[in-house]
């Protein structure tokens, strides 16, 4: 059983539109205030969920998934703080990081004692699965948007002016994009043992033209690009 989560329904609506009624007896169950969905894509199960924004919606919803699948996509969008990242792009993680969290001077910026690691690394199968699918929704398309495969950071907070998306770049140079759930999400998963993948599409730049830009993006084709790219991504997990 595999796990497709966005944080919010459009993201995954012509996903779950085009997915088939589950083989098994469950195919639908609320666990935790969590509205779980089962249904077959590619002829492989899965289970689809709407975490909610924010980080605890998505750490809880990880919670409720660990136990239930042996792999997760992470699916939806992200500012793109990176030199060069366009609105209309799309990144594929391969570590994250929670921009916000600092215990200092008990334990290094963004650093949990426990872990002792800054960041927590995505599934290197699931890396190159959505890079990939990726690669095939944006050839089909006949796009000129790019493929970004790199540091995704969250944190609850909207970035939506050009001198906090500075300060970020400044704070972390290595940064692709930025969103406000996968991190939390991500380290659930790696705690747990499960495989881990995450695709965001480039919304906005993180500036102040950020919340008009998510918005047009969310109406016009981010579901129908992300349901492109993980139908591709699910022949190869």
């Amino acid at each position: 059983m595999i796990g497709i989560v966005a944080a919010r329904p459009e993201e995954l609506a012509v996903l779950l539109e085009s997915a088939e009624p589950a083989r098994g007896a469950v195919s639908e169950e609320t666990v935790a205030g969590r509205t779980l969905l089962y249904r077959t894509i590619q002829g492989k199960d899965v289970v689809f969920a709407v975490s909610g924004m924010g980080k605890v919606a998505a750490g809880a919803t990880a919670a409720v998934l660990a136990e239930r699948v042996s792999g997760v996509i992470l699916a939806g969008t992200a500012g793109g703080l990176g030199i060069g990242i366009l609105p209309g792009d799309v990144m594929v993680a391969d570590r994250v990081r929670q921009h916000d969290l600092d215990l200092r001077p008990i334990c290094p910026r963004w650093t949990v004692e426990a872990q002792g690691a800054n960041s927590w690394p995505c599934d290197p199968g699931y890396i190159a699965a959505l890079e990939a699918g990726v690669q095939a929704a944006l050839g089909a398309g006949g796009s000129a948007a790019m493929c970004h495969t790199g540091l995704l950071i969250s944190g609850d907070w909207f970035v939506s002016s050009p001198e906090d998306g500075d300060h970020l770049r400044t704070l972390i140079p290595d940064v692709v994009g930025i969103e406000v759930g996968g991190a939390s999400a991500a380290q659930v998963y790696y705690e747990a043992g499960v495989p881990c993948g995450i695709v965001r599409t480039i919304a906005d730049r993180a500036d102040a033209d950020a919340k008009e830009d998510y918005i047009r993006h969310l109406e016009t084709n981010a579901g129908e690009l992300l349901a492109s790219i993980i139908t591709t991504a699910l022949m190869w997990v």
